[in-house]
């Protein structure tokens, strides 16, 4: 069974091709990429798609997947949770098939997901079933973007985790304000969901999660490609 499974964003879309359980294929496209996914595919058998997108109009994408056993992901309803959240119709849909690829990886257990990017999402899974919600707050390189562009003296500095945690210089003063101050909340919330649900596995998704994998405890699990495995997941849902 080869499955294709689609996130399409504002900007780009993430795809990946997996055959039985494992991703065999990885790519990242801009823009108007259906001409990238024929290649992408090539001369494989397809026997399912399954996409998520951040766009309003699906009338684009269903003729692009046209001649595809396909299957739109439309809202986060279309996800097997529960979801406790008081805007769910605000909700993305990213967040929250991060949480349903973290039910399948360890059943029963609470989690708590940190999908670091250009923002930083922090959102708690409640025994593998139920999704809480959760924090938005800026990613590593938001914040030293902004403490340079809303500053007259403050430089651009580039990002980095090998940091003493007290700054010797302007500098590193900005690199460890952008990286402490977002180890501090990622261990905040896991300290204070631990207080009222412990245990909770934690769990480190996107492009910016290998900058604190390891200042954090040893038994956390990363990958990158957390919610293009909960579209996999959810394929097998929908058979």
């Amino acid at each position: 069974m080869t499955t294709i499974c689609i996130d399409e964003g504002n900007t780009r879309a993430k795809v990946g091709m997996f055959a039985g359980h494992n991703m065999v294929k990885y790519a990242a496209f801009q823009e108007d990429w259906s001409e990238d996914l024929k290649q992408f595919i090539g001369t494989t058998t397809i026997d399912n798609v399954i996409v998520t997108s951040t766009k309003e109009d699906y009338t684009r994408l269903e003729e692009t997947l046209q001649g595809y056993n396909t299957k739109i992901i439309k809202s986060v309803s279309d996800i097997p949770l529960e979801i406790e959240y008081d805007t769910p119709h605000t909700l993305g849909k990213d967040r929250v098939l991060s949480a349903y690829a973290a039910s399948q990886l360890f059943p029963g257990q609470n989690a708590a997901i940190f999908d670091i990017g250009t923002c930083m999402t922090s959102d708690f899974l409640y025994l593998g079933r139920k999704f809480m919600g959760g924090n938005i707050s800026p990613g590593l390189h938001m914040r030293l973007k902004a403490m340079h562009e809303y500053t007259a003296k403050l430089p651009w500095v580039e990002p980095t985790s090998e940091n003493h945690y007290i700054g010797k210089s302007t500098e590193k003063a900005l690199q460890n304000g952008g990286f402490y101050g977002m180890l501090y909340e990622i261990e905040g919330f896991i300290i204070s969901l631990r207080k009222n649900y412990n245990p909770v596995r934690v769990m480190l998704t996107g492009g910016s999660a290998h900058f604190f994998a390891e200042r954090l405890e040893r038994k956390i699990y990363i990958d990158h490609f957390l919610n293009i495995k909960g579209l996999h997941y959810l394929s097998k849902y929908y058979g």
